[in-house]
């Protein structure tokens, strides 16, 4: 993961390919309610029982996620909100969990 900027117009990441190959993968969401950054290492739990098995880099997360084991503590609003969903970018170092309303744009470049 390159980049991660939040400000008024939304939030960006920016994802690099592998070493050797100069493409990056612009993710910005322009609603996000809430986001978190984790080393990926910190979601083991989510890895081992994933089907995020395949080489993309943003998943949209059915169940099972942050906002399913937050819901009933800290995102007491949004996470109760099924017109809010949940996404999940991932990098070999990095993961970024992202509650919007809006799927994300995303651009490679």
């Amino acid at each position: 993961m390159t980049q991660v900027s939040y400000n008024t117009d939304g939030l960006r990441i920016v994802v690099s390919s592998p070493v050797g190959i100069d493409e990056y993968t612009e993710v910005f969401f322009s609603s996000p309610i809430a986001f978190q950054v984790m080393d990926e290492g910190e979601m083991y739990t989510l890895w081992k029982d994933s089907k995020c098995s395949s080489k993309h880099a943003v998943y949209k997360v059915i169940s099972g996620g942050w906002k399913d084991r937050v819901k009933n503590g800290f995102l007491v609003v949004s996470g109760s909100d099924d017109k809010i969903a949940e996404y999940l970018v991932v990098t070999v170092g990095d993961c970024v969990s992202v509650l919007s309303p809006l799927p994300p744009e995303i651009l490679e470049f």
